[in-house]
């Protein structure tokens, strides 16, 4: 956000403030008070047992005794190198299998027309999919870079339909998702999960000094076609700029106080280029 964090803001993730006052910080508990607070029944984020079911496994797919971190999490072992290929397989394979059991027993309860590509064999995103979400998104993005050949996102069938059923939901994709130009740099930093000695990175025929491509970071590849149609829809709700280019430019100037300051205070340059360069930027 640039700048201080707001009072609301404590301990290591926002907080939800109730309207009796009360705080809650925990995710999943935050999730079930938003499907209880503003949808109906069956229309929430936890429309059956499957739901349930399919987060209490959550512990038992993803790699164990990892290293916490909140940009690089079940990536590292708690001596501090990568997890295995074998245990990433496992994992993504696991995931795989829970997604076509749960889709197997919506058939067998309700029909093939109530079977979906979401984890819980849903044709919209549940519970499920928000517990799972994070951590699946920067496996795509993160795992090719550690093991060669490992591709979450094409190895497995139902994950790659659900990954794809991800990227066609407007108000993931437009405000939720990260850039995995951005999750792949974290794996180079000191100290998020690698206990201080960043792992070698697979580069393929990119520059040794940086593990991601730089022409990824322009408009044509992190806003595609299908994303712009995403984001259109997204915009119909109002509360954003028509555009994500135009979004961006509304959140450099809304905070560029906050901006300023971090640049000068993290990266030593001028308050007045800083300014202008926000300027530029926001365009």
């Amino acid at each position: 956000m640039g700048g201080r964090r707001p009072s609301w803001y404590s301990g290591s993730t926002p907080q939800l403030i109730k309207e009796d006052g009360r705080r809650m910080g925990e995710s999943m508990d935050i999730v079930r008070y938003i499907s209880e607070s503003f949808f109906d029944g069956n229309d929430g984020l936890y429309p059956d047992g499957v739901v349930e079911r399919t987060i209490s496994k959550f512990r038992d797919i993803f790699p164990k005794r990892t290293r916490p971190s909140s940009r690089s999490a079940f990536l590292f072992t708690s001596m501090g190198g990568p997890v295995s290929r074998a245990d990433f397989d496992r994992t993504l394979r696991d995931a795989d299998e829970m997604i076509a059991q749960n889709r197997s027993e919506k058939e067998r309860r309700a029909g093939s027309e109530a079977v979906g590509p979401f984890l819980a064999g849903t044709s919209r995103p549940t519970a499920a999919d928000v517990a799972y979400v994070p951590f699946l998104e920067r496996y795509a993005a993160q795992l090719p870079l550690l093991h060669e050949g490992l591709d979450p996102r094409n190895a497995y069938p139902h994950l790659k339909s659900w990954y794809e059923a991800m990227d066609s939901v407007p108000s993931y994709i437009s405000r939720v998702k990260g850039c995995d130009v951005s999750w792949g740099r974290v794996l180079g930093q000191v100290g998020f999960g690698n206990a201080g000695a960043p792992p070698h990175i697979l580069t393929n025929d990119r520059d040794e000094s940086d593990p991601v491509d730089e022409k990824r970071w322009t408009a044509e590849y992190l806003v595609d076609e299908g994303a712009m149609k995403c984001w259109e829809v997204y915009a119909e709700g109002g509360g954003v700029a028509t555009t994500p280019w135009g979004e961006a430019a509304a959140r450099i100037v809304q905070n560029r106080i906050g901006l300023v300051k971090d640049m000068s205070k993290f990266m030593k340059i001028d308050e007045k280029i800083s300014d202008e360069a926000l300027r530029v930027a926001a365009g």
